[in-house]
């Protein structure tokens, strides 16, 4: 019997909480949204979505609360018109960006797009004394009941991996290949560093989120992670990775080498998207 492929896996680190966004991608065009809290090693699983998400045109709040994401989804299919975007005319509608509550998709607040043209939002730290303001995005045309908090989203435009920056990676040199930059971040105590090579395309952006890590350690050559999808520091000081395999894992140092800690299987689950929680639905 042929054996399902594993899961991609692509994160997003909250940038003052021990928090992760987790797109996992599989079976074929199903995403599912995860919440990975790994202080508490606990991974809290939300919304299915048959669709495309953008993961690098995605953006996490700093506390790991708000999730931005930019979806498309095909009119017609068979769960159209769908309870994510709230959007009127759901259903000639294919392209839209939202904030939801991580990990769900029930959206918050939520804009039309017109096509796959944007080039996707990432919170910048707000005034927590000031109101709602959204910032570039402009003003939501769907916002869900409550008191929506000083949310602040700036344009990636012009700014590519202004996410990956503002988590304090920062760009190395360019690749010898032209659709390749190389980024690296140190560890917090920098007795090491991570190194990225991130591939993307010049007209669609860093859509593809495929990298290939390296790490050097000490001052040391970097050597290849060969098993990751995706890795950051913790803010600890820990190795977080999501390997190519499906697992999340934590890793710290030992000896000359990495030694995991705790690790998370997240192959053969089948879609099952059920309503989001009440929370989910009300800033």
């Amino acid at each position: 019997m042929q054996t399902a492929p594993p899961p991609r896996l692509y994160g997003i680190h909250a940038a003052h909480a021990p928090i992760v966004a987790v797109f996992r991608r599989g079976p074929s065009n199903w995403w599912h949204i995860l919440k990975w809290d790994y202080r508490a090693g606990v991974v809290e699983r939300g919304a299915w979505l048959r669709g495309k998400l953008y993961p690098r045109r995605s953006s996490l709040s700093h506390d790991g609360m708000y999730l931005f994401t930019f979806i498309l989804k095909h009119p017609g299919w068979i769960d159209m018109p769908n309870p994510y975007s709230g959007l009127n005319n759901l259903e000639t509608r294919t392209t839209w960006s939202q904030v939801s509550k991580l990990p769900w998709l029930t959206a918050l607040a939520a804009w039309a797009e017109m096509g796959t043209w944007t080039s996707g939002f990432w919170f910048a730290q707000a005034n927590p004394e000031a109101q709602a303001c959204w910032g570039e995005i402009g003003p939501p045309q769907h916002l869900a009941l409550g008191n929506a908090p000083p949310l602040c989203l700036v344009q990636y435009s012009g700014q590519p991996l202004a996410v990956e920056r503002s988590l304090g990676w920062r760009l190395e040199h360019n690749s010898e290949t032209p659709e390749e930059v190389v980024i690296c971040r140190p560890r917090p105590d920098s007795s090491a560093t991570l190194f990225a090579q991130v591939a993307f395309n010049r007209v669609t952006g860093f859509d593809f989120y495929s990298n290939v890590y390296q790490l050097a350690r000490d001052g040391r050559e970097p050597e290849p992670l060969t098993d990751a999808a995706w890795a950051d520091w913790a803010h600890d000081g820990r190795l977080l990775v999501a390997t190519i395999n499906g697992q999340l894992q934590v890793r710290s140092p030992s000896g000359d080498g990495w030694a995991v800690e705790w690790s998370m299987d997240t192959c053969g689950w089948k879609p099952d998207p059920q309503p989001s929680p009440e929370w989910a639905r009300r800033w």
